[in-house]
C-alpha cells in the first residue's frame, strides 16, 4: 500500500515530465498537451469544443476549449509505445478531427494553432451570375417531390437554407462538374432541377453524361444535389 501511495504522489508532482520507474518495471508518462482551435476560414477562435485524449477505447483526459479557443490536457500515458489520439469532437458546424498524439517530451507538447474547416468550407463551390454557391454531396436517386423536400429540410454544417437548384444554376454546375466533383456521369444519370415545365406535371432534368435537357414526370427518378448561397 505504501508503494502505491508513493507512485501516485510522484506522478502528481511531475505533471509535465517523463517519469521512468525502471525499478517498478513500469514506464509512465504524464504529459500536458496544449493548443488553440481556430476556424480555417476566419481564423477566429472556436470555443466550447470537446477535446479528448483516447487510445480508441478509453478516454484518458477530456476538456473543452475556452472562449479564446485554448485547451490544456494533462494525462498519464501508461504505455508510451501504444497509440494515443487527440480527438476533437464533432460539432454542429465542424466535423470530428482525430490525429495521433506526438511529443512525448519532458516539457509536454504544444500543438499551436489547429485550424478546423467547417462543413461548408470543405464543400465544393462555384459561381453563377456573380454569386458563390456551395454544393452538398450527391444524395442519390428519388422522385422530384422527395428531392424538393430533402433539400428544403436539409440541415448541414449548421445551415438549413439548402434548395434544389434552378435549371440555370444546374447547367452551370454541369459546366463545372469536374471542379465540383461527385457527379454521376453515366448515360442514364439525370439530375433534378426545381424548374417546372409549364403547367404540366413535368420538370426539367439535366443528363450529366452529355449536358442534354429532358422533361421528366415528377414521379420519375433522378439524382439530387442541393445547393446554398455562400454566406
Amino acid at each position: 500500500m505504501k508503494k502505491l501511495t508513493l507512485l501516485v504522489f510522484i506522478v502528481f508532482l511531475c505533471s509535465n515530465c517523463i517519469i521512468s520507474l525502471e525499478e517498478e518495471g513500469l514506464d509512465y508518462a504524464t504529459i500536458t498537451y496544449t493548443g488553440r482551435l481556430l476556424d480555417k476560414m476566419s481564423f477566429q477562435p472556436i470555443s466550447g469544443i470537446v477535446i479528448q485524449i483516447t487510445n480508441g477505447t478509453i478516454i484518458h483526459a477530456k476538456t473543452r476549449t475556452s472562449e479564446d479557443g485554448i485547451f490544456q490536457l494533462s494525462v498519464i500515458l501508461e504505455d508510451i509505445n501504444s497509440d494515443y489520439y487527440l480527438l476533437i469532437s464533432g460539432h454542429a458546424e465542424y466535423p470530428q478531427k482525430k490525429e495521433k498524439l506526438v511529443g512525448f517530451g519532458k516539457n509536454g507538447y504544444n500543438y499551436g494553432d489547429i485550424l478546423l474547416a467547417d462543413y461548408n468550407s470543405s464543400l465544393p463551390r462555384f459561381q453563377h451570375d456573380g454569386i458563390t454557391y456551395i454544393v452538398h454531396p450527391d444524395l442519390g436517386v428519388m422522385n422530384w417531390y422527395q428531392a424538393i423536400d430533402i433539400c428544403n429540410y436539409l440541415t448541414y454544417g449548421n445551415y438549413s437554407d439548402w434548395v434544389l437548384p434552378s435549371k440555370e444554376i444546374l447547367f452551370t454546375m454541369y459546366i463545372y462538374k469536374n471542379e465540383i466533383g461527385d457527379f454521376s456521369t453515366e448515360y442514364g444519370s439525370y439530375y433534378w432541377s426545381c424548374s417546372e415545365y409549364g403547367y404540366s406535371n413535368r420538370v426539367s432534368c439535366l443528363r450529366f453524361y452529355d449536358g442534354r435537357w429532358f422533361d421528366k414526370e415528377k414521379g420519375d427518378w433522378s439524382r439530387v444535389r442541393c445547393v446554398r448561397k455562400a454566406s
